[in-house]
């Protein structure tokens, strides 16, 4: 359905989006990025597109790259909180606490019922192993 709505509008940026989440759901990881870059050079400010894009490329285990994603995400749009709190589990992976526990709280302040047990239960954990 969504290639048949690319095949007829083909700038529409966001059944590129749509068609790269169900491509990433199926395990399809580089053609889910072609999607998104696609979304993203047709509708550069879209923030959705990026932080798609860049939950692609962390599940890829390129923390980097979903990181710049991430980022750009929050950029375009400050008050993301899905863009935070993904932007913070990449720094927890990439083993920079202090900056994971900055975006989920971040996340937490801008939508507090956004995975707030699951976000709590990282920073307990972050605290306790500074202590």
């Amino acid at each position: 359905m969504l290639t048949r709505a690319i095949e007829l509008k083909p700038d529409y940026a966001d059944a590129y989006t749509n068609r790269g989440v169900a491509y990433a759901d199926q395990g399809k990881l580089d053609t889910a990025i072609q999607d998104f870059s696609k979304a993203i050079k047709l509708k550069p400010d879209d923030p959705e597109a990026y932080n798609n894009r860049g939950a692609t490329y962390y599940l890829k285990g390129e923390l980097d790259t979903a990181i710049q994603d991430y980022s750009t995400a929050i950029k375009l749009k400050p008050d993301y909180p899905k863009a935070y709190f993904n932007r913070g589990n990449a720094y927890e992976d990439q083993g920079k606490l202090e900056q994971a526990v900055r975006d989920w709280q971040k996340a937490i302040e801008l939508e507090p019922e956004l995975l707030a047990e699951e976000i709590i239960k990282k920073i307990k954990r972050f605290q306790r192993s500074g202590e």
